[in-house]
């Protein structure tokens, strides 16, 4: 367990960095402009959530492409699981990234994660050409995971890096959120017009190209998009915690052993899956349920969809936003 100590000094570290009247370049033209730069970068950072969130538009097409003729059931189900198993990988390998961003940069992992989000969608879009369904539980279920996690991850470090700078951290997370859910909401539209105009196979290499442009083309031409601020670099964390607790060498660190025998570990780990659950499933199953319960055309399937995503964008900006209007502290004081 945890010392009471080393809680009592986390909680003091909180409401030091959270409330602090000292917060760097407040206001300033320079870094409401990089406010807005970032954003920018934001938007395109989170089109990998188009088929990441919005991948339940696929769902019906896949099952009729692999299973012709058939209904729903456990034993065909293999389009509906590819989803969550991309959602799977992406938090597997999350803590690696999170650590990698440090040595890499934000420009250099968003290129990478370009580079194999576009191949996870080629492997998609050749599982529908070919008839294989394995390969599309490796090209979205561990290439677009693996790929789109990368490419996001460096859009919240770098929105919450720049709008810490006037104090409103909570505002740029939420700003990922909503752009997160906005792109999943139209996608839906975006996967109709595709497979309408080209295939099913097309509407992967439609996306494959959109993530290519929006993300890799722009951070080539465009790098400084991608810029931290220099007085609060990712790279620097020593100095953000010199900050918070004077001098960050005596700091206590959990070893792996043991924070998987610490009950708070697990508390919040159980706590944080069954509030995810929920919105997850339907996520991923919205045109399923649509389709299977309430016998909904395709338009339908596509707004309520839409609906439901435009809702969860909202929602996470609205909490973003609250969080900088409150002091938060750890809920075990």
């Amino acid at each position: 367990m945890i010392s009471n100590k080393y809680i009592e000094e986390q909680n003091n570290n909180d409401e030091i960095d959270l409330n602090s009247n000292n917060k760097p370049n407040t206001n300033t033209y320079s870094v409401m402009l990089s406010s807005l730069k970032t954003i920018v970068a934001l938007i395109f950072a989170m089109s990998p959530c188009s088929i990441w969130y919005g991948y339940t538009a696929y769902n019906n097409t896949l099952l009729d492409h692999f299973y012709p003729g058939e209904s729903w059931s456990m034993r065909n189900g293999g389009p509906i699981y590819v989803g969550g198993l991309g959602v799977l990988t992406s938090c597997a390998v999350l803590p690696l990234i999170s650590t990698k961003l440090q040595i890499w940069g934000l420009r250099r992992s968003a290129l990478i994660g370009t580079i194999i989000a576009v191949i996870g969608c080629i492997l998609c879009a050749l599982s529908i050409t070919l008839h294989k369904l394995w390969l599309l539980y490796i090209g979205f279920g561990v290439f677009v995971g693996i790929g789109g996690v990368m490419i996001n991850v460096s859009g919240i470090f770098l929105s919450i890096e720049w709008f810490s700078q006037i104090g409103k951290q909570g505002l740029g997370i939420g700003l990922y959120g909503l752009f997160a859910g906005l792109w999943a909401a139209a996608y839906p539209y975006i996967v109709g017009g595709l497979i309408k105009t080209w295939s099913i196979s097309g509407a992967f290499y439609g996306t494959g190209i959109i993530i290519a442009l929006l993300v890799g083309f722009t951070s080539i031409v465009w790098p400084s998009m991608w810029i931290t601020p220099k007085a609060n670099k990712i790279a620097d964390v020593s100095s953000s915690k010199k900050r918070v607790n004077g001098d960050p060498s005596g700091a206590f660190k959990l070893t792996h052993s043991q924070l998987l025998h610490d009950p708070l570990f697990w508390y919040y780990t159980i706590a944080l899956f069954l509030i995810l659950l929920p919105g997850f499933g339907i996520k991923y199953t919205t045109y399923v349920l649509m389709k299977a319960v309430f016998l909904a055309d395709e338009s339908t399937q596509q707004l309520a969809s839409m609906v439901f995503l435009l809702i969860y964008a909202l929602t996470r900006l609205s909490v973003g936003i609250f969080l900088d209007s409150i002091p938060i502290k750890r809920w075990w004081r």
